[in-house]
């Protein structure tokens, strides 16, 4: 396994190549694989009836094929090891498109919604591409082997998938797989195969939620779960602090203890003892526990040998602040502890009358803000005070919430309350949370402004564009409020001390916010103008704030790093903000990428990279609601997928050959030296080739074996009762239910009356089925093997998990928006061979004919 991130070129900071394309160049490329993966999947889950199925699998595989060969291409042209970021992005981009094509075969032959299956299948084959690529493709069979795991579980219980943790057993074998994953990768980053030391943190996460979760719900006794779970954490401890420091991984390992101990204390504290003492000992517990974890991953932090690399720029220069890891911690606490903290003073004052907790509550906010402000305070009873500010906080909300008499003015009064306690409070914490509840009122005010206004409803419905709330209108004012929070902190220590806990709150609550706005496309945008005036200028200005971001960071003096580096030239500049403009254009529908995009810049030209992680996650977060979206049909996201991420494509073409040019230049004064091009490693490439044999192989292989059963299938008809929800990856379909598992659920003895108890039947095995006088398939026995039966039989493979019955599929695929066409089906048409195993053809109607 090798890292992807390719090396800086020494040749780079030899020759004064400007680095501010470097930037461009990665955010363009990453850009163009998420939406060109995205108009995949968008594109196979349309199930589009104007291509005929030969067509639609010719051409999934078709992409599959150009997206390695371009891997290839790239590998013996300007091949390195490790392998250069446009060949990592290509086999990534391969391994969306493979899944694509593993989720048009189950959709075509109608294999069912065992997404299960789909991820797992779709996770082994892309281990050749992981070994291959490195950290990204890595990650990516990573990550869809977890959700693989997750639905295989989710069959343990009958339940939907998101109760897969119920029991303990399912967190247990999620965070050992993950484990093992973390392992692997922890060592190859001490053999120095890989870099990419951010995917021990993504593991590390995954493996203590999971662990976490089923520490927390399974019984209070001292068991197997719980020993493992605590050496899991002294383990973690022990690398992370003394073998390879991680402070991220640490503050990762005492966040995870802090809620199991709360889970341990809660149980012991509420049965000694009455609530209301129990819930402050609590939170003096949470609070003390920061303190400490606080103390642990400062101490020695000062001492850690100085980095070789450059002195960070200016706009990250330190102002004594601890690291943002301690900062969530720290917030995390106090928000809990302000929680358990209200709840307690509510309880002892009572709740008759919610409008009496106004002046305690401005009482104890302000004088908790005061305290904090004490400079000689020690740590723990600052974080108490903040604790007490917050709960203050919730009070003097809640009294507004019941005293005001509009809702507008009391969000209103919600606003001015936070920002007067963020202007009074010094705490970074602090003023973080009351910076959220600002951005929080802000929403709820716009939204309770047009609660009942008839304009809402008629863009609500209108058919201007999808589903556009007026959500979009403040959580646009609060995106922009963020990007020139952050930009008013490069004044100095002291303006980055009073405006980054804004900034971030407000980008937050924006990102979160936008997931409950819509958007129009750019053709329905006068139609919205003529609708509702104010809706529109949000649109508006959404697209405008990606261009001004791009516009800013490529000025001159942002983007660049080296001294002696050429700043961007107007055309350049003109041209970056001319692309980043048609996306903004093209993603008008999905506002919440827009966003995502500005946080990308942003982070980049300001050195941020938590910033930009929030523009990586809010961005495919947001796709993957995108995909939920029913408003919009699958087929035109598609294309504003396709479309933006072409658009995205052509900017890194041109930024990469801007890039190249540039070395070229700065080369021609250096003496010329013999160098051979450099290749990738044969293996690599064999590797490659492999992955696609292998990929092509299945694929070519269930298309053959479904249409041989097909062909040679003996003809079946059950009935059914079905269902319409939407599936991961596979578009719109029915959920079948067939009657003869329903039969099976409640078999008896033959002769035995109804009152009978059940019959057991075995997990996997045969329904033996014979055809009525009707046609209608009915059950007849449940045997072990498809043998023996009579002539006129049919014997169907069933399995049963969790008490559902699973007869060859679950569900039938059908194109978007023609659910009302099978909503009359009542039968469902099978083809099944000799050996049990079964195709759902087709659905008939109650007359038997096909739909």
């Amino acid at each position: 396994m090798t890292d992807h991130a390719s090396p800086a070129d020494l040749s780079d900071a030899s020759l004064g190549v400007a680095d501010w394309r470097r930037p461009v160049t990665q955010l363009a490329l990453g850009l163009a694989v998420a939406l060109l993966g995205s108009a995949l999947v968008c594109a196979v889950a349309a199930n589009w009836p104007a291509l005929s199925v030969w067509a639609r699998l010719a051409g999934a595989q078709a992409i599959v094929v150009l997206c390695v060969l371009a891997a290839l291409a790239l590998g013996r042209r300007d091949g390195a090891d490790p392998p250069r970021p446009a060949q990592v992005a290509a086999l990534v981009l391969a391994g969306i498109a493979l899944g694509a094509l593993l989720a048009l075969i189950g959709q075509t032959y109608q294999t069912g919604a065992d997404t299960w299956q789909l991820f797992a299948w779709w996770a082994v084959l892309l281990v050749p591409w992981g070994l291959a690529g490195g950290a990204a493709p890595w990650m990516l069979c990573l990550l869809v082997g977890n959700v693989a795991l997750m639905f295989g579980l989710a069959e343990l219980t009958p339940l939907a998938w998101m109760t897969v943790f119920d029991t303990p057993l399912g967190g247990m074998v999620t965070g050992a797989c993950n484990l093992i994953a973390l392992a692997v990768w922890e060592i190859m980053v001490m053999r120095g195969a890989t870099r990419a030391k951010w995917g021990v943190r993504v593991l590390a996460a995954l493996t203590l939620a999971s662990l976490s979760f089923s520490v927390m719900i399974s019984p209070l006794r001292l068991d197997l779960l719980h020993v493992v779970f605590v050496w899991l954490l002294i383990s973690l401890s022990f690398w992370f602090y003394r073998v390879r420091t991680d402070r991220v991984v640490l503050a990762m390992v005492a966040a995870a203890f802090m809620a199991v101990s709360l889970r341990w204390a809660g149980d012991w504290l509420f049965d000694g003892m009455d609530g209301l003492v129990a819930l402050p000992i609590m939170a003096g517990l949470i609070l003390t526990e920061a303190w400490l974890v606080t103390r642990l991953l400062l101490a020695g932090r000062d001492k850690t040998p100085a980095r070789t690399e450059a002195a960070p720029p200016p706009s990250v220069a330190t102002d004594g602040s601890p690291p943002w890891y301690v900062q969530v911690l720290l917030a995390g606490a106090a928000w809990l502890a302000a929680v358990m903290l209200l709840v307690t003073t509510a309880f002892l004052h009572g709740l008759d009358d919610p409008r009496d907790l106004l002046w305690p509550g401005l009482l104890l906010a302000f004088a908790g803000a005061g305290a904090a402000r004490l400079a000689r305070l020690p740590v723990f009873p600052r974080q108490l005070a903040v604790a007490v500010s917050l709960a203050g906080l919730g009070m003097a909300n809640v009294a507004i919430m019941e005293s005001a008499t509009a809702d507008v003015k009391a969000w209103a009064m919600c606003f001015g309350l936070a920002a007067a306690l963020y202007a009074v409070g010094a705490e970074r914490v602090l003023r973080l949370l009351a910076g959220v509840t600002m951005g929080i009122a802000l929403v709820g005010g716009t939204l309770a402004a047009h609660g009942h206004a008839d304009i809402f409803l008629q863009i609500l419905f209108s058919p201007a564009g999808d589903v556009f709330q007026t959500s979009l209108m403040p959580t646009t004012l609060l995106a922009w409020g963020a990007v020139i929070a952050f930009l008013a902190t490069q004044a100095g220590p002291a303006a980055r001390q009073r405006w980054t806990p804004l900034a971030w709150a407000w980008a937050l609550v924006a990102q979160v916010g936008v997931w409950f706005a819509g958007g129009v496309p750019l053709t329905g945008w006068l139609a919205l103008w003529s609708l509702y005036t104010p809706a529109a200028l949000a649109m508006a200005a959404t697209v405008l704030l990606p261009v001004f971001c791009m516009a800013w960071a490529s000025a001159p003096g942002q983007l660049r790093q080296a001294s002696d580096a050429a700043p961007p030239g107007h055309g350049w500049r003109l041209g970056a903000c001319a692309g980043v403009l048609a996306l903004a254009l093209l993603w008008m529908p999905s506002p919440g990428v827009a966003f995502a995009l500005s946080w990308l810049l942003l982070g980049q030209a300001l050195r941020r990279p938590l910033l930009t992680g929030l523009g990586v996650l809010g961005g495919l977060a947001y796709l993957l609601r995108y995909y939920y979206q029913l408003q919009v049909p699958l087929l035109d996201k598609s294309l504003w997928l396709a479309l933006a991420g072409g658009v995205a494509l052509v900017l890194y073409v041109i930024a990469a050959w801007a890039t190249k040019a540039a070395q070229r230049r700065a080369a021609g004064a250096a003496p010329a030296q013999q160098t051979l091009p450099a290749r990738s490693p044969a293996w690599r490439l064999a590797v490659i080739t492999l992955g696609l044999a292998a990929a092509l192989g299945v694929a070519n292989t269930s298309v053959w074996r479904n249409e041989r059963i097909l062909a040679q299938g003996q003809v079946l008809r059950l009935a059914l009762a079905p269902v319409d929800p939407r599936s991961l990856m596979q578009g719109d379909y029915m959920a079948l239910n067939f009657e003869v598992a329903d039969q099976l659920r409640q078999l008896r003895p033959p002769g035995a009356p109804a009152d009978a108890p059940v019959v057991e039947v075995p997990a996997d095995g045969y329904l033996v089925l014979r055809h009525d006088e009707q046609g209608v398939a009915r059950l007849q026995r449940v045997q072990g093997g498809p043998q023996p039966r009579a002539q006129d039989e049919i014997a169907l493979r069933y399995r049963k998990r969790a008490g559902q019955v699973h007869i060859v599929t679950n569900a039938y695929f059908f194109a978007e928006g023609q659910a009302e066409r099978y909503e009359a089906a009542r039968f469902g048409e099978f083809r099944v061979n000799d050996g049990g195993t079964g195709l759902l053809l087709r659905l008939l109607d109650a007359e038997g004919k096909p739909l």
